[in-house]
């Protein structure tokens, strides 16, 4: 499957959860990465693996004037629903809908 393609709405129906699903597991992992590294190789390791998490996630980060920060998170639904094989289970047929199938979500950090 390609990002310009969507499958059949009924498919969707459940992507809350499966989204939920996703960043619940997302959070565990980013608890390990939290550990004190005990060698340089496994600092590196570790901020490698905290930079890929945040290029994946962070589509982009504004600073207000006020100082606020927003976030606007990128989380690719369609991914995360073949992951969890939902697509596989469907025979509906793939139709493109646009040139980015990723949701952005932006959310308010005080």
């Amino acid at each position: 499957m390609t990002a310009c393609e969507i499958v059949h709405p009924s498919v969707l129906d459940n992507w809350e959860s499966v989204a939920r699903e996703y960043l619940g597991d997302l959070q565990v992992r980013l608890e390990t990465l939290n550990a004190a590294p005990q060698t340089e190789e496994e600092r590196r390791e570790t901020f490698q693996a905290k930079r890929k998490t945040v290029q994946a996630l962070i589509e982009k980060m504004l600073i207000g004037k006020d100082r606020k920060l927003a976030v606007v998170f990128r989380l690719d639904v369609l991914s995360l629903i073949e992951q969890l094989e939902l697509v596989k289970t469907s025979r509906a047929k793939l139709v493109p809908v646009n040139n980015d199938a990723v949701l952005t979500v932006l959310a308010h950090l005080a």
